[in-house]
């Protein structure tokens, strides 16, 4: 696997189409060439104009080592948070019945993940794959879950 987490613009991403991110297993904290903490928009702005070396240390949310007032802001999700953040199915207006967590599929060139109706006569599927990272596709599905309300009744598991 090529990341461990997601990016910076990722997880922005995730907060503004309301995802809870406060529970994210890693903490991504942003420091300027003086040690002090930075905020990610302030880190990404400073990077495009060079004003300012930016860099960044990845830490365990349970970790001592860092500050824990950031963690709210400054949580990034590993594949496991994002898997565990997934509804067990999905309604599907097609089918009569929810689809069900059916597949996580990884393969030399692949990775996929979908919900299948395996109740049914049909066989519908929302599938997320291609990619060679599955990080990269399970975050899609995690923003298509939350572009269409499927996160509301999600407990975590």
């Amino acid at each position: 696997m090529k990341n461990q987490t997601l990016s910076i613009e990722q997880m922005l991403h995730l907060k503004e189409l309301g995802v809870d991110t406060s529970k994210a297993s890693m903490v991504l904290i942003a420091t300027d060439d003086d040690s002090c903490p930075l905020d990610w928009e302030t880190a990404l702005a400073e990077i495009s104009t060079h004003l300012y070396e930016v860099s960044f240390e990845l830490f365990d949310a349970d970790s001592s080592y860092y500050n824990h007032s950031c963690r709210k802001d400054c949580g990034v999700f590993t594949l496991l948070d994002i898997i565990n953040m997934l509804p067990e199915d999905v309604p599907c207006k097609y089918a009569r019945y929810p689809l069900g967590k059916a597949c996580l599929e990884l393969g030399k060139d692949y990775a996929g993940y979908s919900y299948t109706d395996m109740n049914d006569e049909h066989d519908y599927e929302i599938c997320f794959g291609g990619h060679e990272d599955i990080l990269v596709e399970v975050y899609n599905l995690l923003c298509w879950c939350a572009e269409n309300g499927y996160l509301n009744n999600n407990q975590t598991k």
